[in-house]
């Protein structure tokens, strides 16, 4: 009975050694289950390689697992086999040949990419999985045609996503892929502070890599708003000439308008305006739909018969915190066009500090008694005034060292310059808190901060733990343009934590200026197609899918997005709006909004494709 089993075991054995063999030929994957030297069972993946065919002469050996090839096909598609295999080394002829380092997934994928369908019967894709393997092998043995260039069109096609793009960015820039590269960076600087530290992992990535990151996010945002901000005062503008046109009630800034156009550029007079201020208030508050009844206690339902829009498309509308937003958006246009080379009066400031003057402490003076030697240079000082006023003095002068008795007592590490940096230090070490630390503490909370000494006041804000003189200059330094910002913080001579703050805290202020912004900038669109539209100006009829009685029945984002009839209404009014250049060369504004003294800002043609931009933004902001 034993025997008959044994035999059958060996049977069995033979039939599926044969199977397997089969297998492999037919380049089907089976899975044998075996006993390893600590008894645990694993499975082992039988591949294409794993015995002799087809006159195979070499073994590759990858993390003890044998790849069965041919010197020839290897050779033939390798520079680097090729010159193994014809040198005085030992590779040259051994059977078989270890390749350390190597993972047997990847070897595996790179040969059946080199021997192709044709032998393997089996195609491999490239994929995110198997690419950077593929890239690396393709790279070392000069597979350049055949498999490294294929990668790389791969990763060119791969859609990005938050997902992938940090991986595929990796590969890119260590293959100096510069296309590759250059989507990868396209997406990161689109996605918001929060999804941008959550893809890149701050924490995990250099001062340098960080830097790229933010200050490519940082110059997408303020180039954006630069482009948005002619536009956004243009639509106001024009808005504001075709509620006089319409011979609306309106209580006009006598001072800066007049028969509905503006006589200045609009946002100066905003910010010095109190009467422009309240007009645009009178004018957010006149087109905002009035309550007619109420569904229940807590919901109101709009009457939209005197204003834009109606209870579809409702959801963007400029109301009376305009004037702020217009004030805050026009500070950020200042700030970000402000010259490079203004010239600094704290250089002439810190030149004069640097000159050494005769001070009253210079030669004794009404019995003073002790001189206290800082750098050369001689106080002469009352032991008692000292005592009265710092307890660590009068402790010194009390004490049984030598300072006690001493004539001169030197202070070394000290600077014999009276400026707030020193007296903050010398007050906080000898406990005159009173006298000199409090007034250097409201000195510089009331001292003006600018670019030229922010650092400076950071810095002693930091060490003294000011929380209020911190936050003031915190608001001076995410108001600066990048480049401002990178000439007064200096990038490259703070830490990473510093870095990744002055710039988290900009793109902060910047998106939180577009998610003001958006809103207030649809409304004004909205407004100025349905003032047209009631005025009667020559108009192309709107369109008869989004709109019914005049009034839109989507929202516009959602109309521009996939409407071209949309997009070509609001683009006429722009081009209507234009002034004429007249023989001359000189500009005829009789037909539009604004004059020749103001008519920096208009919006154009290009009103469309920023609102469709502005709309992807935000969406991603959300």
């Amino acid at each position: 009975m034993a025997s008959n089993n044994s035999g059958e075991g060996a049977e069995t054995v033979e039939i599926t050694e044969l199977n397997a063999i089969k297998s492999i030929k037919n380049d089907e994957i089976i899975v044998e289950k075996g006993a390893d030297s600590s008894d645990e069972k694993r499975e082992k993946a039988r591949h294409h390689f794993s015995e002799p065919w087809e006159d195979s002469d070499v073994i590759l050996v990858v993390e003890n697992e044998n790849f069965h090839v041919h010197r020839l096909i290897m050779s033939m598609n390798s520079p680097v086999f090729k010159a193994m295999f014809k040198s005085q080394f030992k590779e040259a002829t051994a059977n078989e040949i270890p390749l350390p380092e190597k993972n047997a997934k990847g070897v595996l994928d790179f040969l059946m990419k080199i021997y192709g369908p044709q032998y393997t019967k089996k195609e491999v894709e490239i994929t995110m999985e198997n690419v950077e393997q593929l890239m690396q092998l393709s790279d070392e043995y000069q597979v350049t045609e055949h498999i490294f260039q294929p990668c790389v069109e791969f990763l060119e096609d791969e859609p990005k996503t938050k997902e992938n793009v940090m991986k595929i960015r990796a590969l890119a820039e260590f293959y100096d892929l510069e296309k590759v590269c250059q989507d990868c960076d396209e997406l990161l600087s689109g996605m918001t502070l929060g999804t941008l530290s959550e893809t890149v992992q701050f924490e995990n990535v250099e001062k340098d890599k960080l830097q790229h990151f933010l200050t490519q996010r940082i110059k997408v945002l303020e180039d954006y708003l630069e482009k948005l901000y002619p536009q956004f005062i243009g639509l106001l503008e024009c808005c504001l000439w075709l509620w006089h046109e319409n011979n609306r009630s309106l209580e006009w800034c006598a001072t800066h308008f007049s028969r509905g156009k503006v006589d200045v550029n609009l946002d100066k007079c905003i910010k010095g305006c109190n009467d422009c201020k309240k007009m645009l208030g009178r004018l957010a508050s006149s087109t905002f739909p009035r309550i007619k009844s109420y569904y229940t206690a807590n919901t109101p339902i709009y009457n939209f018969q005197n204003t834009y829009g109606n209870a579809i498309s409702n959801r963007h509308r400029f109301d009376k915190c305009l004037p702020d937003i217009i004030q805050r958006y026009s500070h950020f246009m200042a700030s970000n066009t402000a010259s490079a080379t203004e010239i600094s009066e704290s250089s002439v400031q810190e030149a004069q500090e640097k000159e050494k003057v005769k001070h009253c402490f210079a030669e004794p003076w009404e019995d003073s008694d002790v001189i206290l030697v800082v750098e050369n240079e001689q106080f002469h000082v009352h032991r008692l005034i000292l005592s009265m006023s710092s307890p660590v003095f009068k402790a010194m002068f009390k004490s049984q060292f030598k300072e006690a008795a001493a004539d001169e007592i030197p202070l070394p590490g000290k600077k014999p310059n009276e400026n707030v940096e020193h007296l903050l230090l010398l007050s906080d070490e000898y406990q005159v808190t009173e006298q000199i630390f409090k007034p250097c503490v409201k000195f510089l909370d009331e001292e003006p901060k600018t670019k030229e000494n922010v650092m400076k006041i950071l810095a002693l804000a930091e060490l003294y733990n000011l929380e209020k003189v911190r936050q003031d200059c915190d608001d001076l330094l995410k108001g600066l343009s990048l480049k401002t910002l990178s000439d007064t913080v200096q990038f490259q001579n703070i830490d990473k934590d510093k870095l990744q703050y002055f710039l988290t805290q900009r793109i902060e202020l910047l998106e939180g200026l577009l998610k003001e912004v958006y809103p207030q900038f649809i409304g004004l669109a909205e407004c100025c197609m349905w003032l047209w539209d009631e005025e009667e100006k020559d108009m192309p009829d709107l369109c008869p899918t989004h709109y019914s009685d005049g009034k839109p029945t989507t929202d516009l984002v959602d109309r521009f997005e996939e409407c071209n009839k949309c997009r070509f209404v609001l683009d006429k009014i722009a081009r209507y709006t234009a002034p004429q250049r007249r023989r001359g060369g000189y500009l005829e504004f009789s037909g539009t909004y604004a004059t020749y003294y103001a008519s920096r800002h208009r919006f154009d043609s290009n009103v469309s494709g920023i609102i469709n931009k502005f709309s992807q933004i935000m969406t991603q902001l959300k």
